[in-house]
């Protein structure tokens, strides 16, 4: 893990409520259970899964069903640190009017 991957859980730990969900690249989202208070925006490997991963890859290419997305599975935080904006260069902060920067490595 990197140092920087690494800073993101702690800031999550001190300034996010417990159990909140965290949208991030199916990497991070295995961690962030092991290493924050928080749930990541995927499950285990089901069947949905597939359909899981595809939907954080069009959130970070910013498809315009992004928002729907976060409102659907309940989650309050996106991650965009090196595993995701390795998803897509196209992402640009502002281009989903709800966000804003809470946290910059």
């Amino acid at each position: 893990m990197q140092e920087e991957e690494f800073k993101m859980f702690i800031y999550l730990n001190a300034h996010t409520p417990q159990n909140s969900g965290v949208l991030a690249s199916v990497r991070m989202t295995n961690l962030i259970p092991a290493f924050t208070r928080n749930r990541g925006s995927m499950g285990s490997v089901t069947d949905t899964y597939t359909h899981e991963i595809n939907a954080v890859d069009a959130f970070y290419a910013v498809q315009p069903t992004a928002k729907d997305y976060l409102k659907k599975n309940n989650i309050s935080y996106v991650l965009w640190g090196p595993t995701e904006q390795a998803i897509t260069t196209r992402y640009a902060r502002g281009e989903i009017p709800d966000l804003r920067q809470l946290y910059k490595i």
